[in-house]
């Protein structure tokens, strides 16, 4: 309880000690899962603590009585690239489905958005059947311009995967779309990622791509994340780009 109440860093380090205490594999899901709860209440990383939290992740084996920690283990071994596991989570997720109700078919749907942007053999765009299964899914609680937001964000992002998005998904779109005031790279940064990758000069990639995101994914826009992810595809760092793709949609909640 302790633990619970705590703020800042006083907080993450009773968590910590929570997680690494428990010995029962349904406690310390329990305490995994209000330790990301608080990593992300308070402005923290949700990747930072998924590698911070790895061994003990990756210690749990899904079952039926963890499926409420299903959403937040999946991701949190997604982001770290550990994909087999992930889906042995993403599987308990499908099997919670039932025909008879679409709804409890949605965190599944959500979840195998995010493997396709995480799977370097998912190299085929998603079949539209899923994409629309995402799109119903991604409507829960809340606004349909929120709603508008994130498949516009998603979309890019698999569009920089090499994954294009029919126009048949984009359509809808278009009538929350407008002109968004954005932060964005002085235009030198971002022609010198182009042209970076453009020649395969794989550390000025890097140092750019860095520049370029300023203070991180979870802040940048869809067109920048978009040239950081294809540039890092450009010069061979397949892995780093998807694992940059999995850490700004959960950043932005998807």
């Amino acid at each position: 309880s302790a633990a619970k109440e705590a703020q800042g860093p006083m907080g993450n380090a009773l968590l910590y000690q929570a997680v690494l205490a428990q010995q029962v594999p349904l406690a310390q899901a329990e305490a995994l899962k209000l330790a990301f709860g608080h990593a992300q209440e308070t402005g923290g990383s949700f990747a930072a603590a998924a590698r911070l939290y790895a061994p003990q992740l990756m210690a749990l084996q899904p079952d039926d009585t963890m499926a409420w920690f299903r959403g937040t283990a999946a991701r949190a071994l997604l982001v770290i690239g550990r994909l087999d596991a992930a889906k042995l989570w993403i599987g308990l997720a499908r099997s919670q489905a039932v025909p008879e109700r679409p709804e409890s078919g949605r965190p599944a749907a959500r979840l195998a958005l995010l493997l396709q942007l995480a799977d370097p053999q998912a190299t085929t765009p998603l079949p539209l059947l899923d994409l629309k299964a995402w799109w119903e899914a991604a409507g829960d609680g809340i606004t349909p311009e929120q709603r508008a937001a994130r498949a516009t964000f998603l979309f890019t992002l698999l569009d920089s995967l090499g994954q294009p998005v029919p126009d048949e998904m984009w359509q809808p779109l278009l009538g929350q779309a407008g002109i968004t005031a954005v932060a964005m790279p002085d235009p030198a940064l971002r022609q010198g990622l182009l042209g970076a990758a453009a020649a395969n000069r794989l550390g000025e990639t890097v140092l750019l791509s860095l520049l370029n995101l300023g203070s991180g994914p979870a802040a940048a826009d869809p067109a920048t994340l978009s040239n950081v992810i294809r540039s890092l595809r450009k010069v061979g760092l397949e892995a780093d780009a998807r694992r940059l793709a999995v850490e700004a949609a959960l950043a932005h909640e998807l």
